[in-house]
């Protein structure tokens, strides 16, 4: 039986400086910083452990919002690889769809929800079609579907929700796409939370921090702005962070459970999760990476080690 709950650590070595931005202070832009228990001293009163006093340390922290972003720019990266041929085909069977969603996985542009604030349609990313895609479903214009899909959305009718009232055209279609969409399954939509989540990641040990001095670029007329000078502070190359991603698998709903073609699209697309998963922890484990501010100075290079999580204790 798979499990539905699986927990991984992930390790950060910094191969350059990195700023996490934590607001500003006058002219230097801060490193985010977390208060972190560092020591906890009891007192026994009443046959009953007590908290007596609490020594706190201010240590750097990435995020669990960058982390899990990070990861999500990873994933579609190699998600716009890996599926770029199905966009322009129809899906031959109902275990390719998820391969077929994946693929309509996208931000929209400026232009693009423009688009879809004049024809009604959901704005919230991330979306499965383009609204030169659509086609009315059994020709009501208040019910759309992409065009791929319009021939097996009949069949799929039992795995669909109801959309609430004034709900966006493509409402009905977009909770239908992000329920069976990879991408959406491992990091969530305007439709359902995503299966990965992960903590705040902390520092092992104490790094060591220091504050830079820069220029300003004026990047239109790629010369130093006026009266523009500031400092930054970075966390030194070498400094190793570390967190937990809890991995929760979505559950089958009742239909997905007792309807045959729900249930093959379910258990397809949650395969189909699983492997682009997979194939990202293999890219992260490869591959340098950067987060933070500053990339195209070169800061925040990192490589990441992603393992089993180990209980101690």
């Amino acid at each position: 039986m798979e499990r539905l709950l699986e927990t991984l650590t992930l390790r950060i070595r910094l191969l350059t400086p990195l700023r996490i931005g934590g607001g500003a202070e006058g002219n230097l832009q801060q490193q985010l910083y977390s208060s972190i228990v560092a020591e906890a001293t009891l007192e026994i009163r009443d046959n009953s452990p007590r908290a007596a006093g609490i020594v706190w340390r201010s240590l750097p922290v990435i995020p669990a919002t960058t982390v899990k972003g990070l990861l999500r720019a990873t994933t579609e990266r190699i998600a716009a690889t890996l599926y770029s041929g199905y966009v322009s085909t129809e899906p031959k069977s109902i275990e390719e769809l998820p391969r077929l969603l994946a693929a309509l996985h996208h931000q929209p542009d400026p232009e693009e929800s423009q688009q879809r604030r004049s024809q009604r349609l959901q704005q919230l990313a991330p979306l499965h079609s383009k609204p030169s895609r659509f086609k009315p479903l059994n020709g009501r214009e208040h019910a759309l579907t992409d065009k791929a899909i319009a021939q097996l959305q009949n069949e799929l009718e039992p795995c669909t929700l109801k959309p609430p009232e004034d709900a966006p055209r493509d409402w009905a279609y977009e909770a239908l796409a992000s329920r069976y969409c990879p991408i959406c399954i491992l990091y969530g939509s305007t439709h359902q939370a995503g299966a990965i989540r992960p903590l705040d990641a902390l520092p092992e040990g104490e790094p060591q921090a220091r504050v830079k001095t820069h220029v300003a670029i004026d990047r239109a007329l790629k010369i130093k702005s006026e009266a523009k000078l500031y400092t930054e502070e970075l966390v030194e190359a070498g400094a190793v962070f570390t967190t937990r991603i809890h991995i929760l698998w979505p559950l089958p709903t009742l239909e997905e459970k007792t309807n045959k073609l729900c249930k093959k699209l379910y258990e397809a697309a949650l395969a189909e999760a699983k492997r682009l998963w997979r194939l990202t922890q293999q890219y992260l484990e490869q591959a340098t990476i950067q987060l933070g501010s500053g990339k195209s100075r070169g800061a925040g290079l990192a490589k990441i080690v992603v393992a089993p999580y180990i209980s101690v204790g």
